[in-house]
């Protein structure tokens, strides 16, 4: 791969590394020296120290005791987009490459999105990552823009920690600085528009799941936010559907039970429309969110059995996605929360 392909520098790094970190003394070192182990090393690490009251910078100053690409910016505790819009304004390399202290990226990252982001020319990059500590498991993204596009409606479709962008567009968008979570969600809804946007398939991250991350500590909060900017992001990607469509959107994406066949078969509309034309995952996630969208509505009656089969085999599956209890569930009006439904997942677990 020619680096110079993408980026003339001149001198400067390729890509600058921006890695916020506040009271990150248990994982920080972990976390430079997976960037120190990368195949691609025309980089710069820029550690912007969110005010740490622990030995955070004195376990960065150490390794930039015997590294030069290592740079350090001590800052007034202001929060991670702050230190993000510090880092994106000190910057000398045409590519940003964003880094969570706490978690670990695998060597062949850098090497490996800068040839996806060549081959697919993208503007922005991520991965997929696995995810340590509570729930382990696999975490998938979209591959393709318009998945992105179709998969933010519902969560962050990229993740922060693994995303790399060139340089200019993190200077001309920075970040809202006062937002204290679900920032990187503004960021993403509000570019994605203006740039191209793909995920590469394949796990090039370690993202370290702990009960004291800020979406974690500030899960309502965090919902809250992220409720008002999916609004605006569907009313800016949906601008010719009426007001009532999109709010029947966004409580589909915020998770609640549809109140009428009418809102349920709206979902379902929606659900189908999102998933024509787009990647085979993004349409399995759009079929299984049509599938628990009529679990949740099975007190509606069996009608709501109907409106799923009606809709089950419009999402491009090769085999439509099975729902063997929602049959009985809607017969028998099956509330959640209710000791009934509570015998029914019981016995959902124990089938075999």
């Amino acid at each position: 791969m020619k680096v110079d392909s993408f980026y003339h520098h001149n001198g400067d790094p390729l890509i600058s590394v921006i890695m916020p970190a506040y009271n990150a003394e248990a994982f920080v070192g972990e976390a430079i020296e997976s960037i120190q182990a990368q195949t691609l090393q025309d980089i710069e690490l820029l550690i912007i120290d969110d005010g740490s009251r622990d030995e955070t910078m004195d376990i960065a100053n150490r390794y930039a005791a015997s590294d030069r690409r290592i740079r350090l910016l001590a800052a007034e505790h202001g929060g991670s987009y702050k230190a993000r819009n510090l880092g994106l304004q000190a910057a000398r390399g045409g590519w940003i490459a964003h880094m969570d202290a706490d978690d670990i990226s695998l060597p062949e990252r850098f090497a490996s999105q800068m040839e996806w982001i060549e081959r697919h020319k993208l503007d922005i990059c991520g991965t997929w990552a696995e995810i340590f500590g509570i729930r382990p498991r696999i975490n998938w993204f979209p591959e393709t823009q318009a998945g992105i596009h179709a998969e933010l409606i519902f969560r962050n479709a990229l993740l922060h920690g693994t995303v790399m962008f060139r340089a200019e567009i993190g200077r001309q968008h920075l970040y809202d600085e006062n937002l204290e979570t679900m920032g990187d969600y503004e960021f993403w809804t509000r570019l994605a528009g203006h740039y191209m946007m793909g995920n590469l398939p394949k796990v090039l991250y370690r993202w370290r799941s702990h009960a004291q991350q800020i979406h974690i500590v500030r899960r309502v909060e965090a919902s809250r936010i992220m409720s008002g900017i999916r609004r605006r992001y569907i009313a800016e990607t949906f601008p010719a559907d009426n007001l009532e469509s999109r709010n029947r959107l966004a409580r589909l994406a915020e998770g609640f039970q549809a109140t009428s066949l009418t809102e349920l078969e709206s979902a379902g509309t929606w659900l189908v429309r999102l998933a024509e034309g787009n990647e085979p995952l993004v349409r399995r996630r759009m079929a299984e969110r049509w599938r628990d969208a009529c679990y949740k509505a099975a007190p509606l009656g069996p009608d709501c059995f109907k409106l799923y089969s009606a809709f089950k085999g419009r999402f491009g599956l090769e085999q439509a996605l099975p729902a063997p209890w929602l049959g009985p569930a809607a017969l028998l009006r099956i509330k959640r929360g209710s000791r009934l439904h509570r015998v029914y997942r019981w016995l959902k677990a124990v089938k075999p």
